[in-house]
């Protein structure tokens, strides 16, 4: 016999329910305005790389939250992932960037 709710409707499992944390309305005007102050003579990846440092600098480190405040600001999901990964590394004088086991993102200090 199948489990059922109290109306009899068979129960569903919550498992596949992801959460969806909301960013404030503050970040997402500062970073607009951040990328909208880089002028026309940075390009794409350029911008693109700028956002992932300032989402980092932000507390948004995760690939996940990278990428759905980069979509929210109307860059494409590949371009972002594409830039995630190619900008992570451990040598600070060759990456801006590095991924820990957890999946985190930190700013590579340049120092």
């Amino acid at each position: 016999m199948d489990a059922t709710s109290y109306n009899g409707a068979p129960k569903r499992s919550v498992a596949h329910i992801r959460i969806i944390k909301r960013e404030s309305t503050d970040l997402i005007s500062s970073l607009r305005k951040m990328l909208e102050g880089l002028g026309h003579d940075v390009n794409r990846h350029g911008r693109a790389d700028t956002l992932i440092l300032a989402c980092m600098g932000s507390g948004i480190v995760t690939k996940s939250e990278i990428i759905g405040m980069a979509i929210r600001l109307g860059f494409h999901r590949g371009h972002i992932a594409i830039r995630l990964k190619e900008g992570a590394g451990n040598n600070a004088a060759v990456y801006l960037w590095r991924r820990d086991a957890d999946g985190r993102y930190s700013v590579n200090d340049r120092s």
